[in-house]
């Protein structure tokens, strides 16, 4: 859910930032700029999915330090929420506040302003969340693209990176972050150190390396999000009516996706699954699949969230190009 859903009657009072005194201009290119952004919220939230809100208020001050080169800075967070980029059936209830850090940290180069604004774990993956405000002259657009690269403890288990460019009213554009890696070892004081850097820019079929890239380190807990997290151990070999087999390892609830790993034989070349609650014939919807026959490395579907408490659910493969087309009974997972 997007917290200006209910800021568009928020009369905004600059008076209160004595601590960093800003111009009468600067004041109300501020004004101008937020109100900007909730109208624009608000026209494109779809009547249908009105529903009670939460209240938050938006406060802006700039705190700006020079650095050789690429200068750094910390900022308030008022960039999309990551609630945005993984939308989900229950979206309007989406609130990741418990699990995710705010960051406010900016740097800055020659092609622009880029704020990291929030970092949440889930699972196997990071879901980032930045804002770039681009130097004047600097093409940038939907079509524009930052990779993400991402070292944990020093260490590189990045999987892959999917990313998408939302543009803003004001100009500046939402640029968010999708990271799966192998793993994701948490120590015991569930602690990561993570540095997140964005060292290209791409646009279609073409990359600009960056000799500045914009670079962050970040220290973030996953405590909450471990707690809340539940893992079902399965390991049961499911026929898929002649096309092959597939084992399931076990499935990982969590607040924010459900995640199926699984083993698949050589004969299977194209599967998928459908997860329904026994409760009242519901599906989950799934949002991606990852099939794989290298050795060691699991494959494995990822769904919306589910909560674990309110199963059974009924798990049912089916074929990766039918997804009406079921390949067997499945099982249940209590």
């Amino acid at each position: 859910m997007s917290i200006y859903k209910e800021l568009n009657d928020v009369k905004l009072d600059v008076s209160c930032y004595e601590q960093e005194p800003l111009t009468a201009l600067e004041q109300k290119q501020w004004e101008q700029r937020v109100k900007s952004k909730l109208r624009s919220r608000r026209k494109r939230l779809p009547i249908k999915r009105k529903a009670a809100a939460l209240t938050a208020a938006a406060m802006m001050i700039l705190l700006a330090m020079s650095l050789p080169q690429v200068s750094l800075a910390r900022i308030p967070v008022v960039g999309g929420l990551i609630e945005n980029f993984n939308s989900n059936h229950n979206a309007l209830q989406a609130d990741y506040s418990s699990y995710k850090t705010a960051v406010g940290e900016t740097a800055e180069n020659e092609y622009g302003k880029l704020t990291l604004n929030e970092v949440l774990v889930d699972a196997d993956r990071l879901l980032i969340s930045s804002t770039l405000q681009p130097a004047q002259g600097m093409r940038f657009d939907y079509k524009t693209h930052l990779p993400v690269e991402v070292m944990i403890h020093g260490e590189r288990r990045q999987l892959s990176a999917m990313s998408q460019s939302v543009q803003e009213d004001d100009g500046s554009y939402t640029v968010y972050g999708d990271v799966s890696f192998s793993e994701l070892p948490l120590p015991e004081n569930n602690l990561l150190e993570l540095q997140i850097a964005y060292h290209t820019v791409n646009r279609e079929a073409r990359s600009t390396t960056l000799e500045q890239p914009w670079v962050f380190d970040v220290q973030l807990s996953a405590e909450a999000m471990s707690q809340d997290t539940k893992t079902v151990e399965i390991h049961k070999t499911l026929d898929l009516n002649g096309q092959g087999t597939v084992t399931v390892r076990k499935v990982v609830f969590t607040p924010v996706s459900t995640l199926l790993y699984f083993d698949a034989s050589e004969e299977t070349q194209s599967v998928s699954f459908k997860l329904t609650s026994t409760r009242d014939g519901s599906e989950i919807p799934l949002s991606t699949v990852t099939l794989t026959h290298e050795p060691g490395t699991a494959s494995y579907a990822r769904f919306w969230s589910a909560d674990a408490l309110q199963g059974p659910y009924q798990l049912t493969p089916v074929d990766g190009m039918d997804h009406e087309l079921e390949l067997g009974s499945g099982l249940i997972l209590e």
